[in-house]
Formats: C-alpha cells, structure tokens, sequence
C-alpha cells in the first residue's frame, strides 16, 4: 500500500492517510502552497481531531475561493471520523475504491471530560470545553450537510450507527447517498 501512496503523491495527490492532527494541517497548507490548478486527497485514514479537520476545511475552502480551483477526492479503504468532515467539503470529484469503507460518529465522542473534585474552577473549564464542542459539532454537522446534500437527521442517524454499532458504510452505500460520486480502481484524473 505504501508504494500507491507514493506513487499518488508523486502524481500531486495530497496523502491524508495518517492521522488528522496539528502535522498534518500544517503539512496541507504546506501542499497548497505549491499548487496552481485543481487538488487532490487521498483519504486512507481513520480520522482524528475535529479541530485540526476544521483548520484543512479553513485551508480548502481559502484555496477554492482564491483561485477557483476544485478539490477531489480519493477514499483508498477507509474514511473515517474527522476525515468524512473533510471529505464533506472536497467540491469536486469524490471517488473511492469497491472495498473502501466510511464511518460516521459525531465530533462530541471525541472528547472526553473529567471532573477534577467538582471545584468550581474545574466546573468552569468544563462549561468552557462544552461550549466549545457544540461549536465544533455545530460547525461539523453544517460542513456534512452541505457538502453531502444530506438532511441532518440523515447526518445523525448515519453517526449513531457508526457510535453505537460501529458498522461502516461501504462504497456502494457511499455511492447511493452521495458521499462519493463513483467507485472506481485508480482516480479518474490518475
């Protein structure tokens, strides 16, 4: 697998296939930087944080309205978490391969909080990181919805499976609900 991904980023594919963290939205700007025409992702990842998903999309959507370019995507087996977020706001073409998968939960089981002896200060801190994770889901939610043209409770119902039953949806599934727009061995403009 690893000589597809090196052969895709010698092509000027952006490999999102490790974790989506602080690296990798600086390493993305860092790719866009260099770009003149339309981009391009590899998405092989389980996902990873929701605000550094966020910064890409800031990055993604700058880049799409700067230059009017498009951004496509290919799903090489798994898209998941933070990187559907991404994946939600590519404007151009979304392919995946037949045995690629997608899993949806929400940004809010990311986050985990602990009560420190219920101290007011820690009650505080707490209040603040709940508000700030209902931005962040807010924020989510909007960047699925639009970009799959799906209804919200289609989001949730879709997030609920993948947090209660941690059942996937497969390309074919993806293909029917419009998360992809085709299922497809090599991306279309390999």
């Amino acid at each position: 697998m690893e000589t597809i991904v090196k052969t895709l980023e010698q092509k000027g594919w952006f490999p999102l296939v490790n974790e989506v963290n602080y690296q990798m939205s600086k390493a993305f700007d860092k790719y866009i930087i260099k770009q003149t025409g339309d981009l391009n992702i590899l998405f092989r990842t389980g996902g990873g944080s929701m605000t550094n998903a966020l910064e890409i999309i800031d990055s993604m959507n700058f880049y799409t309205n700067a230059t009017g370019k498009k951004i496509n995507a290919f799903v090489l087996s798994k898209c998941a978490s933070a990187a559907i977020t991404i994946l939600s706001a590519c404007n151009g073409q979304r392919e995946a391969s037949i045995g690629s998968r997608f899993l949806f939960h929400s940004s809010a089981k990311e986050t985990k909080f602990f009560f420190l002896d219920g101290e007011a200060k820690n009650r505080k801190i707490f209040e603040s990181h709940l508000k700030d994770l209902e931005n962040v889901t807010k924020l989510c939610t909007k960047s699925r919805m639009v970009g799959f043209g799906l209804t919200e409770k289609k989001i949730r119902e879709l997030e609920n499976q993948g947090e209660i039953s941690k059942i996937p949806l497969s390309a074919e599934e993806a293909l029917r609900l419009g998360i992809i727009h085709k299922i497809t061995p090599l991306p279309s403009n390999f």
